[in-house]
């Protein structure tokens, strides 16, 4: 025969207060890459040479023969996945590339679902249906996303 012993606990809810402080720190990665932390978020960013023909909001790739430019991702059959979202024109020739972080954009979104690279070089929920598959986060909006990109992608077959 079991025997059971009630226990009464009482919960007491405190208030703790933090005080944080934003600081900036820039760090070297290999030597090609400056990266920042990000402002309140869980972006990260590092500069980038470009062609000059970057706009912000543009998905970028990094081409495997340079050390420290990237390239706009004008479709989802680019020779490397997309690593991130220009966030800032810094010059004629330097980009802010951000990799990681949550953006409003103006193409309506299905929320809670993946995001991909479009057939145009944009941002969908929808599948596509040509070239590459390559998963960039999630909509957590219609107008909002948490920006993950993927680095790998899955070739499409054409039937």
């Amino acid at each position: 025969m079991l025997e059971c012993e009630n226990i009464n606990v009482n919960l007491v809810e405190e208030e703790i207060s933090i005080d944080l402080v934003e600081e900036s720190i820039e760090v070297s990665l290999d030597g090609s890459c400056i990266c920042l932390p990000g402002g309140g978020g869980a972006e990260t960013s590092c500069r980038y040479e470009h062609d000059g023909t970057l706009s912000i909001g543009d998905l970028v790739y990094k081409p495997s023969n340079t050390d420290n430019v990237v390239l706009k991702a004008e479709n989802n059959n680019t020779v490397n996945p997309v690593i991130g979202i220009v966030t800032r024109i810094n010059s004629g020739t330097e980009v802010t590339v951000t990799h990681l972080g949550f953006f409003d954009v103006s193409v309506p979104l299905t929320q809670g679902k993946n995001i991909f690279v479009s057939e145009t070089g944009g941002i969908t929920t929808e599948l596509v249906t040509t070239f590459y598959l390559q998963v960039l986060g999630v909509a957590i909006s219609p107008s909002r996303i948490f920006f993950n990109p993927h680095l790998q992608r899955s070739k499409r077959l054409e039937v």
